[in-house]
């Protein structure tokens, strides 16, 4: 896997964006519908994409670029990447003294051609996470009828929302601490089509709690490594 240790983050995180926009420019032409009006699609060769940018193209192809990647064997790069980037905007949220939990409920009278850029940015990052949930519709029926076991530990781990929400970043980095962004309440009060999965969601949620909290503590490589 890509080992990350000696870069400066400014370095890593100008990397990831780089991949990040070319997954986009990859997997985005059926989805290119779902971009804003007037957007252009992005050149894997051209000047970098902002993260807001960036944000707003994988949550249009994220689904398509899971699949596509899984396929050749290499989503886990495509996981920790896009955790990086939504570590990255929640960050900028709190540098600026914006509190995201409030952002993240929607509310049925508010007219969406008025919401903030922050609150636009707050329902982007909701529409990444639900993306990244559905495009593992069937290994989450499947974690919902399963027992309890290896085999379903297995199955969510899996999943490209348990390596997402495990990421850790490179060794040495800060101590881990969750994504509000896919705090799960809002997110499938927001997104309907998620809230029969909510039981299986919640394992994951808390797998990769245990997973990278272990990892603080000195255990051995995590499951979200890239590949």
């Amino acid at each position: 896997g890509a080992d990350e240790a000696g870069e400066e983050p400014a370095v890593a995180e100008a990397a990831c964006l780089g991949r990040l926009q070319q997954a986009c420019h990859r997997f985005g032409e059926e989805t290119s519908s779902s971009a804003s009006v007037g957007s252009k699609r992005p050149s894997p060769n051209g000047p970098p994409a902002s993260p807001e940018d960036c944000l707003q193209r994988l949550a249009g192809c994220f689904r398509a670029a899971s699949r596509g990647l899984r396929a050749e064997g290499c989503e886990r790069r495509l996981f920790a990447d896009t955790a990086r980037l939504v570590r990255f905007m929640e960050r900028a949220l709190w540098e600026r003294g914006v509190e995201l939990g409030p952002l993240l409920h929607h509310d049925p009278g508010e007219d969406p051609l008025a919401a903030s850029k922050d609150k636009v940015l707050a329902q982007l990052l909701q529409s990444l996470w639900a993306e990244a949930i559905l495009a593992d519709e069937g290994k989450w029926k499947q974690v919902l009828v399963s027992p309890e076991g290896q085999a379903r530990r297995e199955l969510i781990e899996e999943t490209g929302l348990f390596c997402m929400l495990a990421w850790r970043g490179p060794s040495g980095s800060a101590p881990w601490t969750p994504l509000r962004s896919c705090e799960l309440p809002p997110l499938c009060g927001v997104f309907e089509s998620l809230r029969p999965l909510a039981p299986a969601l919640r394992l994951a949620a808390q797998a990769a709690t245990a997973a990278s909290t272990a990892g603080d503590a000195g255990a051995g490589a995590t499951p979200t490594t890239a590949r």
